[in-house]
């Protein structure tokens, strides 16, 4: 699993500025097979720009060392997800998570 405390401030500031309502870690990044290969899969909730967000995250997956792959959704897109019980939605809401900004499950 990777630890992005130290890295909190930044993307709190971030998510404030761009909109973001969830920022969720999942994958190998919250798991016990993490491995120096790893990227790290962070879905982001809410009406950020995808560009934007990638271009500003970008500082942050160099100081941890990995590449960040996003999945952004707005919440009515990730709640349509959900309904229709896409394979994605199911994943990231029953397997292990790490939430950076508010509760995925709240909005599910």
């Amino acid at each position: 699993m990777i630890d992005l405390k130290p890295y909190q401030n930044h993307i709190n500031n971030l998510c404030k500025l761009l909109r973001v309502q969830e920022l969720e870690l999942f994958g190998s990044a919250t798991r016990d097979d993490f491995s120096p290969d790893s990227d790290i899969d962070v879905l982001v909730v809410g009406d950020a720009d995808l560009r934007d967000l990638r271009r500003r995250l970008r500082p942050v997956g160099r100081m941890a060392g990995r590449t960040i792959d996003l999945t952004v959704l707005t919440v009515d897109e990730f709640q349509g997800l959900v309904a229709d019980r896409s394979s994605f939605a199911r994943r990231v809401l029953e397997e292990p998570t790490t939430s950076l900004i508010g509760d995925l499950a709240s909005i599910a």
